[in-house]
This record gives C-alpha cells, structure tokens and sequence, in this order.
C-alpha cells in the first residue's frame, strides 16, 4: 500500500468512527435539550463539535506518525510524492464526493424550505459534508485496489 491509500484508509476510519460519536451524542442531546431555540442549541452542540474536530486532528497526527514509522523501518523513507495516478484517483474520488454533497445540500434546503429548524438543517448539512468525505474516501481506497 502507498502512503495515500494508508493516509485515506486511516482517515476514512477515524471520520466513521468521530462523527458516529457526534452524531449519536448529538441526537441524545437533542431529545433532552431545547435545540429548536438558536442560542440553546449553540451552547449545547458547541462543546460536542469541539470534542469531534480535536478527536479527529488528534487521530490524523497519531495516524499518520505512525504511518510515517512504518514506512522508514520498511523502506528506508516515506514516499508520499504524488504521480500522476494519485491524481487522477484524486480527481475521479472527489467527483464522487461532490456529488453526494451536492444532493446532501439540496436535501438541507429542502429541510430549511418545509420548516425544520436551524438546528436540524445545519446537523444535517455537517452529515451531507461527512457523507460526501465518506464517498470520497471510499472512492480512492476503491481506485487505489481496483486500479485507474
């Protein structure tokens, strides 16, 4: 495997596993907390959005340090240099995911258009963003086993 397909493996894991996390928290909280008011909801889903994006820079620094060892103590050096399959790959993978972000925003202005709140719409918009990294990602790994 090269360093990228590892890169995006890592971090296809850990976006699955972070936002699981935040996802399941955040619909705990919003059964019990007032999340239709604005300020109440921001209080409320400001700490768990803190928690996730630390959780998830916290697991890339780790991640990709220990890709970085493995690949010296097998290789001598870690080649990270793009070529020109990695970019392709890049291209048709982000393709992909722009297209699954693309149907998650029209379904959040759907959402925004039949009277959900804020609250709910924005939620919704941060899972078509995760959705669409999710898409891409698998994408690669899937381009990087298959071949371009």
């Amino acid at each position: 495997m090269s360093f990228h397909e590892k890169s995006t493996a890592v971090m296809l894991g850990g976006i699955i596993l972070v936002y699981s996390w935040y996802f399941t928290q955040m619909l705990a909280i919003a059964e019990t907390a007032p999340v239709d008011e604005g300020v109440a909801a921001i209080a409320t889903i400001a700490p768990l959005l803190g928690i996730t994006i630390a959780a998830l820079v916290g697991i890339a620094i780790v991640a990709h340090i220990v890709i970085a060892i493995v690949d010296v103590s097998r290789q001598g050096d870690v080649d990270d240099a793009k070529d020109e399959r990695d970019e392709l790959i890049d291209l048709k993978s982000e393709q992909r995911g722009s297209i699954a972000l693309t149907i998650g925003a029209l379904a959040v202005l759907t959402m925004m258009l039949t009277g959900f709140s804020m609250f709910w719409a924005a939620n919704a918009l941060l899972g078509a963003m995760v959705l669409s990294t999710i898409v891409k990602a698998s994408f690669q790994l899937y381009y990087y086993r298959r071949g371009v």
